[in-house]
């Protein structure tokens, strides 16, 4: 009870938690890279993120204009995907009815909060208001659209299919350690700023364990990957995994 308040940060925020936690939570972290399974990964025409996209001609160029789309990742979030998802969901009577009163309340409150009382007791001029809004977002989103773009789409992951029942065909550990990829380990900067979301192998594998933990499993962790012919991946800085990425993009 007291995980699921704290939740609700996430929403005032203007996010919405719910579709984060079957998303994210759920779809992301069961079918990690898994093309029509992982919605990380599904982004129709304007991205290519999977060798089983299919191909455009602008995706030559999506190495140059992802990280300026990035930007819009929250934005897009919280005026636009939120909503599109849980209409979809809510017309197959999937929400409970808790869940669809929380989401419209958390919605306007989030807009009253950071959009319409600024407007009505500022001084400012509402192009300001605006504009911080959503330089705000511009903020986050390409913060929260890099750490886990670093995560799942660098060099050395895998994109697998699922199989005949779509069911995944290795063991799930081991699909984590096959989709997924560290980075910066060794940097305590960017442990304590990411809290702890560069261990992103770690994470997908041990969920409810406390990100400060993760220095020490990670070499437990890639050991035992060694013992057993896993692979572990990792990028040994934060701009080094910035460039996989983009030399990911590029590729794809």
């Amino acid at each position: 009870m007291l995980f699921r308040s704290f939740s609700y940060v996430f929403d005032f925020n203007g996010e919405s938690s719910y579709v984060w936690r079957v998303s994210h939570n759920y779809l992301h972290h069961t079918y990690t890279n898994m093309p029509g399974h992982d919605e990380d990964i599904d982004k129709a025409i304007i991205m290519r993120f999977s060798p089983k996209d299919k191909l455009y001609p602008h995706h030559r160029f999506q190495y140059l204009y992802a990280l300026p789309l990035y930007a819009f990742t929250t934005l897009n979030w919280v005026l636009y995907s939120d909503y599109k998802w849980f209409f979809s969901e809510m017309q197959k009577g999937k929400i409970p009815r808790q869940e669809i009163v929380l989401f419209f309340l958390f919605k306007f409150l989030n807009l009253t909060a950071f959009v319409f009382l600024p407007l009505l007791l500022l001084s400012a001029p509402w192009w300001q208001v605006l504009l911080g809004f959503v330089f705000m977002h511009f903020a986050g989103g390409t913060t929260i659209s890099l750490v886990f773009q670093l995560a799942h789409l660098v060099e050395g992951v895998e994109f697998p299919e699922a199989g005949s029942e779509g069911k995944i065909e290795q063991k799930w550990a081991e699909h984590e350690l096959r989709t997924t990829s560290d980075f910066a380990t060794e940097s305590a900067f960017w442990s304590y700023w990411l809290g702890g979301l560069n261990f992103q192998v770690v994470h997908h594998l041990f969920p409810y364990v406390s990100h400060v933990h993760y220095p020490a499993l990670s070499p437990i962790l890639r050991k035992t990957a060694n013992e057993f012919g896993v692979p572990y991946h990792a990028q040994p800085s934060f701009f080094g995994a910035v460039k996989s990425h983009i030399r990911t993009l590029k590729r794809l």
